[in-house]
């Protein structure tokens, strides 16, 4: 099942009352930039931009990236700026 994630943070940035330039402001870019960013098309996020728009749209993020039989084993800690934290799954792959 594919997530499309420019329709959520649209769909987050709406309940929130704000218009893209708002958000725009609050990520510090432009109006164009965030309509790309809820596009449905565009595929190039990076993890400073999801994690910034986790924190300005007060939204959980969620990354799982592992093949179906991986069993995880410890969780990875990854700090992306002082007011934002990342943590990704880290597993063995058991076949």
């Amino acid at each position: 099942m594919r997530l499309i994630v420019g329709s959520q943070v649209k769909a987050a940035r709406l309940e929130k009352g704000m218009t893209q330039k708002q958000l725009a402001v609050l990520l510090n870019t432009t109006q164009s930039r965030v309509a790309q960013i809820e596009s449905n098309t565009y595929e190039k996020y990076s993890m400073t931009t999801l994690a910034k728009l986790s924190v300005v749209l007060d939204l959980k993020l969620s990354i799982d990236i592992v093949p179906k039989r991986e069993k995880m084993t410890h969780l990875m800690h990854l700090e992306t700026s002082a007011a934002t934290s990342v943590y990704v799954l880290v597993g063995n792959l058991r076949v």
